[in-house]
């Protein structure tokens, strides 16, 4: 599609000419990811606390993107909500004991996308001290839309320290975004739906990294998710990824991995 080399300077994403006039009102966190979840309520943190809001707040939502960005993000909320339906469905079958779809699979890029776009929606929704009159965005934040992140920047998903102390699920009611910072630099997002938890950094030191790896593994290969002998996989692809996988049993800390 050609671009329109108009530049709306209300639109975070005006830097591409490729803008339309109008201006459009989205939630912070995709209203079609909140509504796989079921989730009625979300929990917005910052440095001074936290607040609870109901999703159909108009506070929750910010106008931010022209209507021509905001159709065209629509397909990374679209592989967002993917990602969370695959999760709940993965619990439903461990919690019941049945089986179902076996392998999900995404393009890391696109969750990444997604990430950025909630960092960003939650920025400007001013809805916690995290505000743009206090702090500040890296300056190249919004161009992963258009280039993939470089290591060590990215997704990183929690895991345990020691290799034998393996993670546990469960899905859960809640919903909460909140901003990382170091001084005044928007620096990543903390983002917990349903019970998944995910952290995208966008800046940051080396010594912040080394630290996070401690508990977290970077863009992993596969989030496998196990009850005795039944195995679900959400699988993602990165051109600058790890081989890692990562193991959840099902309410079992202790659980033994299954055999290959």
């Amino acid at each position: 599609m050609p671009g329109t080399g108009y530049c709306n300077k209300k639109c975070v994403l005006g830097w591409t000419h490729n803008c339309c006039a109008k201006i459009s009102g989205d939630h912070i966190v995709s209203a079609s990811v909140l509504r796989v979840l079921n989730e009625q309520k979300i929990t917005i943190s910052s440095q001074s606390g936290s607040r609870e809001h109901s999703i159909r707040s108009s506070a929750l939502t910010v106008k931010k993107l022209c209507r021509r960005h905001n159709s065209a993000l629509s397909v990374i909320d679209a592989e967002a909500a993917r990602l969370f339906k695959g999760f709940v469905s993965i619990n439903a079958h461990l919690s019941e004991g049945t089986d179902g779809q076996r392998l999900y699979f995404f393009h890391g890029t696109d969750i990444e996308h997604w990430l950025l776009k909630t960092l960003l929606m939650v920025f400007y929704s001013k809805q916690s001290n995290i505000t743009p009159d206090k702090f500040q965005l890296p300056r190249y934040a919004i161009s992963p839309f258009r280039y993939e992140l470089d290591k060590p920047f990215g997704l990183y998903v929690p895991t345990q320290t020691n290799a034998n102390d393996l993670g546990r699920f469960q899905t859960e009611a809640t919903a909460s975004v909140a901003l990382i910072t170091k001084g005044p630099l928007v620096c990543g997002v903390n983002v917990t739906l349903g019970g998944l938890p995910l952290t995208l950094l966008i800046d940051g030191e080396g010594s912040d990294f080394v630290s996070l790896l401690k508990t977290h593994t970077y863009r992993p290969k596969n989030l496998l998710f196990f009850k005795n002998d039944q195995v679900f996989c959400i699988g993602f692809a990165f051109s600058n990824g790890s081989s890692s996988d990562i193991w959840f049993s099902h309410g079992d800390a202790n659980a033994t991995l299954p055999s290959n």
